[in-house]
Formats: C-alpha cells, structure tokens, sequence
C-alpha cells in the first residue's frame, strides 16, 4: 500500500511540475531587423537586435537590400564591445556582412542591439515597401560560451518608401465687399 501511495504521489509531483516547466522556458533567440519608412532622398537608420538572447558570443549573418532603391552609408556597433566587430570591407557589398564575437556576453531575455544601419533611399525611388532580408553565412556562426551551436529564428524588416502627400491649396475665401 506505502508503495502505490509513493508512486501516486511521484506521478502527481511530476504532473504538476511539467506545466511549470513548459511555462519557463525560454523563447528562442531570434536576430530582429527593424521596419522603417522614408521618402526618396531621406536617409533612415534600421537596427538589428537580438532578442531572448541565451548567451550567443558569436554570430555572422548577412543583411540584404534593393540596391537599386537604398544605398548602405554607414554601419554601426550596437551593445557590444567595439573590439567584437567586423563588417563587409565595402559598403556597396550586397548582402552585408555582420560579424560580431564577445566572449563575456552572458545571457539575458532582452533585446540586445547588434548594429544600426544606415541608408539613404534614392532619389527617383518608387513609393513600396522593400524588405531586408537576413541569411546566414553558417548555422555554425552562431555559438554560445560552450561552444555549442545555438538555433535562433528571423524577423525580417523593410524600408517603406513613401511619397509626397500632394499639396492641396486652401480654399478661396469670400469676403464680403465693405460699402463705404
């Protein structure tokens, strides 16, 4: 009779542990590119971040662009060590590489911002939206402290660009005529 108690209640123990355990969990980690919008000629800053970060030191991805609509001008570090970056050599290279590695980077579940890039929308672009996209360069690129590879997902962004509203002139007003 002890016996079946025991397991009776080791089974109800472990029952009421699993939804706890379900509920910690941490979510993936997960590389997030900004949504923006501008108009042609405006310049615009997109962030990466990464978000519910468990304790990756290293990560290379690349982020692409429609280069026949933006122009990369600038790229800058994020939370991190400036020591711990490294970019494409050339500003023109389409996708851009993003190349980061820390190795006291420990984890946490906020978003932590990687870099931000900057790009002018060209003159003569057409009002749409363009997304900017991210591939990886190796799942391998993406390790923690213990040099296990960690799986992440993508949140991909774009660059909206939007036109002029047009110019609507005011509305004549009538004034009546002052008899003197």
């Amino acid at each position: 009779m002890k016996k079946i108690l025991a397991i009776c209640l080791s089974v109800l123990l472990i029952c009421a542990a699993m939804p706890f355990a379900f509920a910690t969990a941490a979510e993936d980690p997960t590389i997030v590119v900004s949504d923006v919008e501008g108009k042609a000629g405006d310049t615009v800053s997109v962030t990466v971040s990464l978000k519910d970060n468990p304790g990756i030191i290293s990560a290379r991805l690349k982020l692409g662009y429609d280069a026949d609509v933006l122009e990369l001008v600038e790229a800058t570090n994020g939370d991190f060590a400036a020591a711990g970056y490294s970019y494409s050599t050339d500003m023109t290279t389409n996708p851009f590489v993003i190349n980061w590695c820390l190795a006291t980077l420990k984890a946490n579940d906020t978003s932590e911002l990687l870099t931000t890039l900057t790009f002018k929308i060209k003159d003569g672009a057409a009002a749409g939206e363009y997304p900017l996209t991210v591939t990886i360069v190796d799942p391998e690129d993406f390790y923690n402290l213990d040099w296990d590879t960690v799986e992440f997902g993508v949140d991909e962004g774009s660059v909206a660009v939007v036109e002029d509203a047009p110019v609507v002139p005011d509305e004549p007003t009538y004034t009546e005529p002052t008899i003197v």
